[in-house]
């Protein structure tokens, strides 16, 4: 009978002494937390940082452009060719070409970009050299306005 009572005990009080220390360790006063916030956003911000900071320069031939989606996708013409796709922002400046939608699949370009997250953001798009399959483009200088 004293074994059972001990065995009782001892099954019901272990559980209980290893879920008040969990418990206790567990629950961190709100200097802690607030110090572990500090720091994590510090992380978080220097993580950022760093990934604004990686990026670089694309030189290419445009191989699809979705203006709906605002992106495009380079193939490089160096570096065994590999593939990018470019998110365009608001602020992404065009040089020869008025915006996203008159990039043409086909026509060859410099792009420099920034990477954060796992995404590739175009800052500046340099037109190097157009491609047209079905017709040359008319210049804006040899456009005449007529009333």
């Amino acid at each position: 009978m004293k074994k059972r009572l001990y065995l009782i005990v001892f099954a019901v009080a272990v559980p209980l002494f290893v879920a008040a220390a969990f418990l206790a360790k567990a629950e961190k006063s709100w200097d802690e937390e607030a110090d572990e916030r500090a720091a994590q956003e510090e992380m978080y911000s220097d993580e950022e940082m760093a990934a604004v900071e990686m990026g670089g320069s694309v030189t290419g031939t445009i191989l699809s452009v979705n203006v709906a989606d605002k992106t495009m996708a380079v193939q490089n013409t160096h570096f065994g060719g590999k593939s990018y796709v470019f998110k365009i922002q608001t602020g992404t400046t065009f040089y020869g070409a008025a915006s996203l939608s008159d990039l043409n699949v086909g026509d060859e370009i410099s792009v420099d970009y920034f990477s954060m997250r796992g995404q590739n953001t175009a800052e500046n798009i340099v037109m190097e050299k157009r491609t047209y399959p079905d017709r040359e483009p008319v210049s804006v200088g040899k456009v005449l306005i007529s009333d």
